[in-house]
């Protein structure tokens, strides 16, 4: 989970459940000037929640007798003695000072207290006394036991039978002394007599507290009311057993030698609550240096995570003046704005301030959170309401280079003068380091404090943060009222509906699908053996194994387990972690039988893409195959969990495929290549181990997304006995229930159909025929289980592809291998899980006994752990080794192809032909068909609008703007291509357009394919994706098809009679707005958005320029704005804001947009406002290697229409 301040369990809020059986503690009042007659006794149980609690109140001359019942988690041991648990401590006044502005307090007289505990069932006699006294002696002051004995020695007060060991543990009672100097303050509980139950478990702590608050009117130098707290760590609770058998019976002085007092001083100087922490005042307050939580076990270690950062703190005017500068040299991650937010996973430093509150005569436990956004909340006080109220509390931070900054005032009007305070720092995960703490004084430990008298000083100003990161930079628009009446559409609404504009592209698609599955189709009804169904099959996995390329090479995995842990029931968990290549971190939950017996079979689960590992129905399915004898091998998938590339937020493990999906393709990598190595990985890892059966490892694929995977790698690794691809193959709900009627007929395959996540369509799919059917049934004869999630809407003899199963498993005489499993109800509907639910894998249960004898569980076990015991990613192995985002290790991929590519010196003609390979089909019909629609004219210029066919069912409309009264006969032409397509030039470049007109210039306005007026949609986001996916597995790329189009218009231009064909530049642009230089807060796509906007770049108009350049050698010059600086530029981060519809996969493999500039080298080329793969404006200095480049990052003169005019007349001269 992500961290949330305020979840430990604190003092002030005790809770506690109890039963007949009690403990009794009898205080009394006993001689001596400083009585102890008022209190807490507090009872606490493991990790340091409070179990019970009471108060404890005498009358100056009487005797209280409390009883504490016992709690209800009370278990058995495995002896099947009772097991209780007991801290019961209290604190004399004794050695504290009555508040004043001396640093100590002369003690007078003594301090007694005795406790008895009575208990019916642990101990061999029912009572132990103990006594301990504070004596003033020669100076010292002298904590002693009534009955001396020494450390090591066994208390004469604990009973003994001859049987020291009290259920598992040999430890005897110890007691303690110590001696402290004169003025000294101690806030150390002492164990005085102990028995410790029940063995120690790894990495587990129990955290026990006791709290007294001693009354002022006790005190010799009243007023002063003060604040005793002390802790001990012991022994923490096994699962089914309770680590109790203990008594310690503790008396501490006022606070511990560990965590000395501090004064808060008062600070002068002008001082305002804004996160600028330069203001003089604070070099007076009182530094709290930050300190790391974890300790590397590494010698010679030197920590790669940043520095803690310093707190400070001091009172000013009436307020608490709190602040802390925090180091940061990553991105900040901070999502939540405004006051008392649900916080995610965040950058967060919290305050925790333990005070007693004058007005109500409570004790106040304040935890004030604030975030690198100026979020905080104000949390687990009473009153905090009044505190808050009338804008008295004042919060701010700020944002700096390298580092972040927090500030806050708390109104001291019902604040007492001492208390306790602590400081921690929270660093949220980043990919390949988990969440860091730092603290102060210590983790788990408070300081406690007193404050400086209070000075006269003004209380500090406050001035609100202004949430801004840099300044966003907008392209010039340059509008015009002087083309506001040319319309946007060329065709009329009748002719748009007759045409299915909006589906234009993606019926021209379909078409070509249809005809792919045709000719599938035909082949499968070839196959009548098993020879001709291995025909059918290899050349397809061949082709799978072809798009994907060749595999890394297999080097040491470098395994680890980071976290062992026994819970008694019959199973183990390991958190493992792994490298499938070098630098690239795997993590996974290992679930083990406790006791396996001989080779056990293995199930290695490829989890949805709906949430990480740690999900409840992951824990549950494998803690009950694991305690029925099977190993279940949970690997974390990339993008999810621990391997998150983005943010440590909700459902990244969905969101963050989007754009690591795109990186990857543009290194000639994929997705679903890195997975299915990750899974192949994952295979060898459990072949390490000798109790794994190598004969039965399974694949089990989860719904939503582990289907797909799972049954790649199925396909393509023959150690999978067995795969259970869920969702895969034909068995996706959508397609059976929110998509419609099926869209061919019953004996014809489904190819499928492009969306955003790559790994559910892969490129080359349709095309080479490698459909999700044919990747399930390729595994035959290994036995194969069709599955979904759902309930059919008819029965699985009515499935489609259920036939063809049939057909291949009866080919080779296995048709005991097939089975199919599916749930219950429509989609959406009740029926969907997150993974695999109980009612699936109640039904898997018997199908893999009978395959591979794997054992049905007799029980469902459900018992989920927090995520934070699944973590496998611990701060050491962080340190120790140097994992690296997937970004990172693909860029380095790209560069090593890239110059290996370049080392070639290619020519000018194998450059077209390589980029033409990445990109499909580019080449202008032979026989261009071109409609006239209309022409409209005013006093200046004339419009004319047609329609060109660039290929079947793809219709372009363009307009030709020309001047009324042309200079030449035939006049130079600037072609024009943008994502916004014609419209928008009209709007944002009018000012342009009529510059080259009145220059004489024919300006040509074309709509490619899915832009402008027959843009499939008005969305630029991943789900708008999906046409330019569907291109993708019929083996060409949108943009190639985007070049196709220009090039047919261009083409048509150079036909025309009132163009000269000798000088048409082309101009590409770009009106979306870049992101500033020093934007810090990406996120995903379709991420909640935070409070700073993230803008896409558009690159698509300035790349297609570029391209039509390249293929067309009359070109005259080529203008861009708005372009992609490089390719590269995508993977120099784990975050890049490129639309997938530019994506060509494995460009970088050939040429990047230097070489392309490069290979133009005799044309004049400007590039304006070009980005980086963030949509950052950028310059690039390596793609000055054509001398005829300009460069330039904003709009110069000449401007953009003019430098295009001009090209036009020197071509002319």
């Amino acid at each position: 989970m992500p961290y949330q301040p305020g979840n430990k369990a604190r003092a002030g809020k005790p809770f506690w459940r109890g039963r007949k059986r009690p403990f009794s503690l009898n205080a009394s009042k006993l001689s001596g000037r400083r009585h102890f007659s008022t209190g807490t006794i507090w009872q606490y149980g493991s990790a340091g929640k409070a179990c019970m609690s009471r108060p404890l109140s005498a009358p100056s001359s009487s005797t209280a007798t409390l009883s504490l019942p016992t709690p209800a988690w009370s278990r058995r041991c495995a002896s099947g003695t009772p097991c209780h648990s007991a801290l019961l401590a209290a604190e004399p006044p004794a050695g504290l000072p009555a508040h004043s502005n001396t640093a100590s307090s002369s003690l007078v007289g003594d301090s007694r207290m005795s406790a008895k505990l009575n208990s019916t069932g642990r101990l061999t006699r029912p009572s132990i006394l103990s006594r301990q006294v504070l004596r003033e002696s020669s100076g010292s002051l002298k904590w002693s036991r009534t009955k001396k004995s020494s450390v090591g020695v066994r208390d004469a007060s604990m009973p003994s039978s001859g049987n020291d060991r009290f259920c598992g543990s040999d430890k005897p009672s110890t007691c303690a002394s110590m001696e402290e100097p004169p003025g000294s303050r101690n806030n150390s509980l002492r164990v005085i007599s102990q028995a410790r139950c029940c063995p120690l478990q790894e990495s587990f702590y129990g955290h026990w507290r006791s709290q007294v608050h001693v009354r002022s009117d006790h005190l010799v130098k009243p007023p002063g009311v003060h604040t005793a707290a002390g802790r001990d760590r012991f022994a923490p609770m096994k699962r089914n057993c309770l680590h109790l058998g203990l008594l310690s019976l503790c008396i501490s002085g006022a606070f511990a030698a560990e965590s000395e007092w501090i004064t808060i001083p008062s600070i002068s100087g002008p001082l305002t609550i804004d996160g600028n922490l330069d203001d003089a005042a604070w070099q007076g307050a009182r530094a709290l240096p930050l300190t790391f939580s974890f300790r590397s076990p590494f010698p010679g270690f030197r920590s790669p995570f940043p520095a803690g950062g310093e707190a400070r703190v001091a009172t000013r005017g009436g307020f608490l003046c709190l602040s802390a500068r925090i180091p940061e040299p990553d991105r900040v991650v901070a999502h939540s704005t405004g006051r008392n937010p649900d916080w995610w996973s965040e950058d967060l430093v919290t305050w925790n301030i333990r005070v007693q509150d004058t007005a109500v005569r409570r004790h106040l436990n304040l935890s004030l959170t604030v975030n690198p956004l100026g979020a905080y909340r104000m949390q687990g006080a009473n009153g905090v309401e009044s505190l808050e109220g009338a804008a008295k509390l004042l919060v701010a931070a700020r944002l700096g280079r390298g580092e972040w900054a927090a500030e806050a005032a708390i109104p001291l009007d019902r604040f007492e003068q001492i208390g306790f305070i602590d400081v921690q720092r929270v660093r949220a995960p980043r990919p390949n380091t988990p969440e860091l703490q730092w603290h102060w004084p210590r983790a788990n430990e408070s300081a406690p404090f007193l404050f400086a008298a209070l000075t006269n000083q003004p209380s500090p100003g406050f001035r609100r943060m202004e949430l801004r990161s840099g300044t966003s930079s907008e392209p010039a628009r340059h509008s015009l009222s002087e083309l506001a009446w040319i319309p946007n559409n060329a065709w009329t609404d009748e002719q748009r509906n007759q045409l299915h504009v909006p589906r234009m592209l993606a019926n021209s698609l379909l078409a070509r699908m249809s005809t792919i599955a045709d000719q599938e189709k035909r082949a499968w009804q070839q196959v009548d053996s098993q020879d001709a169904w291995e025909r059918f099959r290899d050349p397809r996995l061949a082709a799978l194994r072809k798009w994907m390329g060749p595999m890394p090479e297999r080097t040491p995995l470098h395994a680890m387990v980071t976290h062992r842990a026994k819970y008694g029931d019959g199973f183990v968990i390991e958190n493992l972690a792994y490298e499938s290549r070098p630098n690239l971190l795997v993590t996974a939950n290992l679930y083990r039988p406790e006791t396996p017996s001989g080779k056990i079979p293995a199930i290695i689960v490829v989890h949805s893409h709906h949430a990480p590992k740690t999900q409840s129905e992951l824990q549950d399915l494998g803690m009950t195959w694991a305690g029925a004898g099977t190993a279940v091998l949970v690997v974390e998938q990339l993008c999810a969990g621990e391997r998150s590339q983005s943010q440590p937020w909700p459902r990244e493990s969905y969101y963050g495929r989007y754009t690591l999906g795109n990186q990857l393709l543009l290194a000639g990598e994929s997705l679903m290549k890195w997975m299915v190595w990750d899974l192949m990985r994952s295979v060898d890892l459990l072949l390490e181990r000798p109790d794994i059966d190598p004969r039965r490892i399974v694949m089990l694929g989860a719904v939503a997304g582990g289907g797909d995977p799972a049954a790649v790698t199925a396909a393509l690794d023959p150690r999978i006995a067995a795969v259970i691809p869920f969702n895969f193959g034909e068995a996706g709900p959508e397609e059976h229930y929110t998509e419609g009627p099926r869209g061919y007929p019953f004996d014809t395959a489904w190819p499928g159909w492009g969306e955003w996540e790559t790994t559910r369509c892969l490129p080359r799919s349709a095309v080479d025929q490698f459909f999700p059917w044919l990747l399930c049934a390729s595994v035959a004869p290994r036995p194969f289980l069709y599955s979904f999630e759902i309930g059919w809407p008819e029965d699985v003899e009515h499935e489609p592809a259920w036939a063809r199963y049939k057909k291949v498993f009866a080919l080779y005489g296995a048709r005991d291998h097939l089975d199919e499993v599916h749930g219950f109800g429509p989609f959406p509907g009740p029926g969907e899980c997150t993974n695999v639910g109980t009612f699936l894998r109640k039904r898997i249960y018997p199908i893999l006994t009978r395959w591979l004898n794997v054992a049905t569980p007799e029980v469902e076990y459900h018992n989920p752990l927090p995520e934070s015991a699944l973590m496998c990613l611990t701060p050491a192995l962080a340190a120790e080794r140097e994992f690296k985002p997937a970004s990172a290790i693909a860029a380095v991929l790209a560069r090593q192809r890239l110059a290996l590519s370049r080392a070639k010196s290619a020519s000018l003609n194998q450059l077209r032909i390589n980029l033409k390979d990445k990109l499909g089909d580019i080449e202008p019909p032979a026989n261009i068909v071109a409609k006239p629609l209309w022409t409209k004219s005013n006093s200046n210029i004339t419009v004319d609008a047609l329609s060109i066919e660039s290929q079947p069912r793809i219709t372009l409309p363009v307009y030709l703007l020309k001047p009324v009264n042309p200079m030449a006969k035939r006049a130079p032409a600037v072609l024009a291509v943008g994502q916004g397509g014609k419209g928008q030039f009209l709007s944002e470049r009018g000012e342009d357009i009529m510059t080259l007109v009145r220059k004489g210039v024919a300006v040509c306005l074309a709509d490619v394919r899915d832009t402008g007026e027959i843009a499939s949609s008005a969305s630029r986001g991943p789900n708008a994706m999906g046409l330019a996916a569907s291109e993708l597995m019929l083996g060409g790329t949108l943009l190639g098809a985007q070049l196709k189009d220009i090039r047919t218009v261009f083409h048509y231009l150079s036909t025309r009679p009132d163009i000269d064909p000798a000088r048409i530049t082309v101009w590409g642009d770009s009106a979306a707005v870049t992101n500033p230089d020093d934007f810090a807060f990406d996120q995903s796509e379709m991420q909640v958005a935070g409070p700073f906007v993230q803008h896409r770049a558009e690159p698509m108009g300035a790349f297609l320029a570029l391209l039509t350049g390249l293929y067309e050698d009359r070109v005259t010059a080529v203008a861009a704005r708005g372009g992609l600086i490089s390719f590269l530029s995508v993977l120099e981060d784990r975050f890049c804001h490129v639309p997938e519809d530019v994506i060509v996969p494995g460009i970088l493999e050939i040429a990047d947009i230097s070489d392309i500039v490069e290979a133009q080298g005799s044309r004049p080329i400007l590039f304006e406002r070009f980005v980086d793969g963030r949509n950052r404006v950028a310059w690039n200095q390596a793609l000055k290697a054509s001398p005829l480049l300009t460069v330039r990052e904003s709009s110069q003169d000449p401007d953009l229409a003019s430098w295009l005019a001009s090209q036009s007349r020197r071509k002319e001269q």
